[in-house]
């Protein structure tokens, strides 16, 4: 059996853009070009399509009415060889949507779900045409074995053309500061930020850690702030018991508990069911006042020199 049996004419030559542009949706889908080469990909599995799918809709639902996201369509790296890749799921701006072909600058990023046969290819080959086409970021999901897939995360480095760990599950220092730490995950990270201010204020230098994900914990980002400072706030839109303050009191417990000059003060709701009215909500959430009143609290119960801090309230309006 020959070649040209197995496979048309097209497969063994180099095409070009108008040539490609000249094809049915029908006659791309599932085909790649690169330098001018057409590879033809294996058909998805179920799963892969599956975690594409879930993916792509969980990204338009976060990008707002600036971008889309979507699976399976060309994006242009370049014309001349004709280098076409089809991420598994593409992050474009919404004005380009009727944009053909859509091009590197038009795409915020590009996720590829590893399959059985796709490994070197979305490890190593794509991650070197994406850096260079200039999309700054990359993401690659990983099929594990568990049933819970792996996302790695990357960011292009501009100075290098080429792809850095994302690090989209390491915490973040903002604002940094030697006294006193306090830990907050989401909405609370913005009523820490603002007692952070006020704190300053009042010469009190508080570091706030935005922890970013909950699982995976940044063990290490915390701890190596609570060995700086020696105290610890944990601030958090959950009840105290069995949740997210709970296990960030543990992880600096287990890890550093000789760094601790006073013991772990947690600020959540209290342990009763929430409300439903607003006054209610209001006084049951806690927030930027709570977050500040505990702070020179844990710092006196270490015998600290701490200035007294009057009247809260003034400056806040929330929570949230």
């Amino acid at each position: 059996m020959t070649a040209e049996m197995m496979a048309p004419a097209w497969m063994h030559t180099q095409i070009s853009a108008e040539q490609y542009d000249s094809w049915s949706e029908e006659q791309c889908a599932g085909t790649e070009v690169v330098d001018g080469m057409v590879i033809v990909g294996p058909c998805a599995s179920k799963r892969h399509n599956r975690l594409a799918r879930i993916l792509a809709d969980a990204l338009d639902a976060a990008a707002g009415p600036d971008w889309n996201a979507d699976t399976d369509f060309d994006v242009r790296l370049q014309d001349v060889p004709l280098t076409n890749r089809r991420p598994d799921v593409v992050v474009y701006r919404a004005e380009t949507i009727d944009l053909t072909p859509t091009r590197p600058e038009h795409v915020l990023l590009v996720a590829e779900v590893v399959s059985p046969g796709s490994e070197t290819t979305d490890r190593i080959v794509k991650v070197d045409q994406y850096a260079k086409a200039g999309i700054p970021f990359y993401w690659r999901v990983e099929q594990a074995a568990t049933g819970v897939p792996i996302v790695y995360t990357y960011v292009l480095d501009p100075a290098t053309n080429a792809y850095r760990d994302g690090e989209i599950f390491k915490g973040r220092i903002a604002p940094a500061g030697d006294d006193i730490t306090i830990v907050a995950a989401s909405l609370m990270v913005h009523e820490a930020e603002r007692a952070a201010e006020v704190l300053a204020g009042h010469g009190v230098s508080a570091e706030v850690v935005d922890v970013r994900s909950i699982r995976p914990l940044d063990d290490e980002r915390i701890c190596e702030s609570v060995a700086k400072t020696g105290h610890l706030v944990v601030a958090d839109t959950s009840w105290a018991r069995y949740g997210f303050s709970a296990e960030v009191a543990a992880v600096v417990a287990e890890n550093v508990p000789q760094a601790l000059r006073a013991p772990v003060r947690r600020v959540t709701p209290p342990d009763c069911p929430a409300p439903v009215s607003w006054p209610l909500e209001n006084a049951f959430n806690p927030g930027a006042e709570t977050i500040t009143r505990a702070c020179p609290e844990t710092l006196r119960s270490a015998q600290d020199s701490v200035p007294e801090i009057e009247d809260v309230m003034a400056g806040f309006i929330g929570p949230y």
